[in-house]
């Protein structure tokens, strides 16, 4: 208990008569009454030595104590007025409290303030403490274009048009902590003439005064703080990256991402996004930074998993989402997801097939590929990092052919310079492209590698051959099942006549590649994405229940 032997009284003011909401302290908030919200997470600071509610409401009284070791003081009705200040009522709570306890610090809390962190408040008390200041102030980064006067008389309160981030910092109270000195408070404010503010998250600023702030409140306090743990390495490809990145774009709340220090090229696509990256070494370093960020759900993308590497994962409560996974750890997992394999057994959380694929926004949104009788325009992509260098060898069979030949390798390919000389003029060859879908959809077919290309090449009906760059890929059956993509099976198998033979019987048979356009459009893999979410949110919940 106390911070550097100071005394620590937390005081939280609420009155039964709310006008904006009704009763609303004791209205239920995601399950509990609003008040208890904010009496939990002090509960949990232990540089607090107490907590006292300050009400006029014997409501508020009695759920208030429901949370140990939590005082009640009665408020006098002339305290309990609409025009009195919250000064005299701190100054009351602390004078009855004083005569059989001294207190060194007050800090006050709203209640209409649930969002109000652990950390922030022993940030708020270390700060105060260690600053030698009379007071402190909770504040958020409120900077916008503002004008005063009147709307027919308006006044400019700025100098020039900027960005907003470029403003002059402009911070606005959020009313979720005000702290002071005894000294400072028995003055007779908490406002001492020495003060310093704290700037808070935007999330946890979010003051309850109407119903939008409670529906803002409620949205954001349903969302579980996410995680995506997931792989991408030139032997690996950069696959699961592009899927967790995917997911996450369909997520109300910022994830976290955490990558091995090995992965590199992972860690490197991750953060172009925007996205906070946590580098590890080992399980253990995993699991101690998802206990300090204080992870509810997380999102696996790592393949086969043990046993004890999701029990790890599960620790602390944790609610965890594993893809691609078909290791032993499965079985332990509370939902798995695997799009690209097949499965004609049911079994309770784990789900199997096309229906279940993520797709990039660019391919839900994307036009429609038309079929042409005369195939004019190849596109040749073999994923992030091409181990194989496939994309070579494709270009090999076809340099002496006359169509239009795009090359696109991922950023994980590391020949893309040599490539690019090899070839010359006679094909493009790109990086790392902005926008995927406009380059398959000018392709008359595709040919790429037997993984998630062939899904996207689907989504827009774009006629496609597949070869496999390894055994794993050599289990995605989606093509087979669906009939709408050509396999040729494990790369080491396939030669320039084998391929060519395929090739050439889709080019020259336009009611082939008509057929196969149809199949592909009525598979609607637009809904995967939606599926997938809306699974692991109910599922959540349910487990948070």
């Amino acid at each position: 208990m106390s911070y550097k032997n100071k005394k620590i009284l937390a005081v939280v003011p609420a009155r039964g008569g709310s006008k904006g909401i009704p009763k609303k302290n004791v209205r239920m908030l995601c399950g509990k009454p609003l008040i208890l919200h904010v009496l939990h997470t002090l509960s949990k600071v232990h540089f607090i030595d107490k907590i006292v509610v300050t009400t006029d409401d014997d409501q508020i009284a009695w759920i208030s104590q429901k949370v140990p070791n939590v005082e009640i003081i009665n408020r006098t009705k002339k305290l309990s007025n609409d025009n009195v200040t919250l000064d005299p009522v701190i100054i009351d709570a602390y004078k009855k409290l004083a005569k059989k306890e001294e207190f060194d610090f007050i800090f006050t809390f709203q209640p209409t303030s649930p969002l109000i962190s652990v950390s922030s408040i022993k940030k708020s008390i270390q700060k105060l403490i260690n600053s030698k200041n009379d007071s402190l102030l909770s504040v958020v980064d409120d900077r916008h274009l503002r004008w005063s006067g009147t709307c027919d008389n308006p006044v400019m309160l700025f100098k020039e048009r900027k960005n907003r981030q470029d403003l002059e910092p402009v911070y606005k109270e959020t009313g979720a902590i005000i702290a002071c000195s005894r000294e400072t408070l028995l003055s007779g404010s908490r406002i001492g003439k020495k003060i310093e503010l704290m700037e808070l998250p935007q999330k946890e600023s979010i003051d309850v005064d109407h119903f939008n702030d409670w529906m803002l409140a409620e949205q954001i306090l349903k969302m579980p703080k996410i995680a995506f743990i997931v792989i991408g390495s030139r032997s690996k490809g950069l696959g699961h990256v592009y899927r967790a990145l995917t997911i996450a774009q369909h997520f109300n709340v910022r994830p976290i991402f955490y990558i091995r220090k090995s992965e590199k090229i992972a860690a490197k696509k991750v953060k172009e996004s925007f996205y906070e990256v946590r580098e590890f070494h080992s399980d253990e370093e995993l699991d101690n930074l998802l206990f300090k960020d204080d992870i509810n759900l997380i999102i696996n993308d790592t393949l086969d998993t043990s046993v004890h590497y999701i029990n790890l994962l599960k620790n602390n409560n944790r609610f965890v989402v594993s893809f691609e996974d078909f290791g032993e750890g499965v079985e332990n997992a509370h939902l798995v997801f695997n799009a690209l394999y097949e499965s004609s057994h049911k079994r309770k959380n784990k789900y199997f097939g096309y229906r279940y694929f993520c797709l990039r926004d660019e391919f839900v949104f994307a036009q429609k590929k038309i079929v042409s009788n005369e195939v004019k325009k190849i596109l040749i992509t073999f994923g992030g990092t091409d181990q194989n260098n496939l994309s070579k060898f494709i270009f090999d069979c076809l340099k002496d052919t006359n169509y239009e030949i795009d090359i696109i390798v991922g950023p994980g390919y590391s020949e893309f310079k040599k490539l690019k000389g090899y070839i010359g003029k006679r094909a493009s060859v790109h990086q790392s492209v902005e926008r995927m879908s406009d380059y398959m959809l000018n392709a008359d077919i595709i040919i790429t590698s037997n993984g998630r290309t062939t899904f996207e090449a689907a989504s827009l009906g774009v006629p496609s051959i597949a070869i496999a760059q390894n055994e794993r890929e050599m289990k995605h059956l989606f093509g087979d099942v669906t009939g709408t993509i050509i396999n040729l099976g494990l790369c080491q198998k396939v030669d320039k006549n084998m391929f060519l033979q395929s090739f050439y019987n889709l080019v020259q048979s336009p009611q082939k590649r008509k057929d196969i356009n149809k199949r592909m459009l009525k598979l609607n893999l637009q809904n995967g994405i939606h599926l997938v979410i809306n699974k692991i949110l109910n599922e959540y919940n349910e487990f948070k229940k």
